[in-house]
């Protein structure tokens, strides 16, 4: 019992931590699913029952974890947030339970259960992924051979040391030290991933920055310029609300560098000017001052600046990939606005660069930018 109770006040503090570092980093859930790993977790534990059962919910559970880890290689960046497939096991597992407690079932048929439900809810990920993949509107179209091996790698231990242990259960079955061996060795395998794959409001220190940013909005557009936009005099209400365009400008440029806002789809205008202590309408001004640009303009300027970087980077993949990657959905549109920024067409773009890569030039994205 009581390496239970550990199990669950570690899953439980875990849980209150990552959910108030998210809160606080104001970040988009989507891409940040696993943080809802730590409370499934002390749910498998609360719910009653043995420690070999508690032992194969956290088995089964991290068994499919492997397949979201798959899938999530698969989503564009800046996709909207959806339900996690480690949250459908979870209710798999407690409908299983469910149903084996109303028809009186237990013991070893029980437990051989949990096999194969982890057979059939692979089985249902790998039917789901085939059918879905032409309509599910966050799917990459193609994935790059390192990518499917780096994230293989990953996925690797919670899948091999889940059919592990839930072999084991059904074939010898597990003592009380053997399932709580294996409780705590999953839940430092999830530790190890959310090291690996941190999320991104994990990437924000309290005197970054952008957390400057997000907290004093304002405040931090004065306070930041070490060399100053512009010389706030404060004579005249122009002369105000020049530098206050500056200072828009100049926290917008440094939100979209350091968090890259732009690869998000479904980036708004009225978020990103909260972000930075502002509203739309001022923003909206400030872009059209000092840039001459409005707000779709300057994203999508900061799109194509992403696109070449990661094309020259790695001239390998296809550029389509990366241009849905930094949050283009349509090719035609992407076309238009990179001959817009360039003055290229995408096709012509590549092969001057590709040129240039093999005669070994030297190339800077800015460059080809107007």
């Amino acid at each position: 019992m009581y390496f239970k109770l550990t199990f669950a006040a570690i899953c439980l503090c875990s849980s209150v931590y990552f959910f108030a570092r998210w809160w606080r980093g104001r970040s988009s859930f989507a891409g940040n699913e696993q943080v809802i790993v730590p409370i499934l977790l002390f749910l498998f534990v609360l719910v009653p029952g043995g420690p070999a059962v508690c032992a194969m919910r956290v088995a089964l559970h991290s068994s499919l974890f492997g397949a979201y880890i798959f899938w999530n290689t698969m989503l564009k960046k800046g996709r909207k947030a959806e339900v996690p497939l480690f949250v459908y096991t979870a209710a798999a597992i407690f409908l299983y339970e469910g149903v084996m407690w109303m028809c009186g079932i237990e013991g070893e048929l029980f437990m051989r259960g949990y096999l194969l439900l982890c057979a059939g809810l692979w089985s249902a990920f790998f039917i789901h992924s085939y059918f879905w993949r032409e309509k599910h509107q966050g799917l990459k179209n193609t994935i790059s051979i390192n990518k499917l091996v780096e994230q293989f790698a990953v996925l690797a231990p919670f899948v091999v040391l889940s059919g592990v242990s839930l072999t084991t259960s059904v074939l010898y079955g597990l003592s009380d030290a053997a399932a709580y061996i294996w409780m705590y060795i999953f839940m430092i395998l999830h530790a190890l991933h959310l090291f690996y794959d941190k999320p991104d409001f994990m990437e924000l220190r309290q005197n970054d920055e952008m957390t400057l940013v997000k907290r004093r909005g304002y405040a931090y557009g004065r306070a930041l310029q070490g060399g100053q936009l512009l010389e706030d005099d404060g004579n005249t209400a122009a002369e105000e609300g020049i530098v206050e365009d500056a200072r828009i400008i100049h926290a917008l440029m440094v939100l979209f560098e350091k968090e890259k806002l732009y690869m998000n789809v479904d980036i708004k205008i009225a978020n990103v000017a909260l972000m930075i202590g502002t509203n739309k309408t001022y923003l909206s001004r400030a872009l059209n001052a000092r840039l001459s640009k409005n707000f779709c303009q300057f994203v999508n300027y900061y799109r194509v600046r992403e696109v070449c970087a990661l094309f020259i980077e790695n001239p390998d993949v296809e550029m389509r990939e990366i241009a849905e990657q930094c949050g283009f959905n349509s090719s035609s549109n992407f076309s238009i606005v990179f001959k817009y920024n360039t003055g290229f067409t995408p096709g012509d773009w590549c092969r001057m660069v590709k040129m240039k890569l093999e005669n070994n030039e030297n190339i800077s994205v800015d460059d080809f930018l107007i």
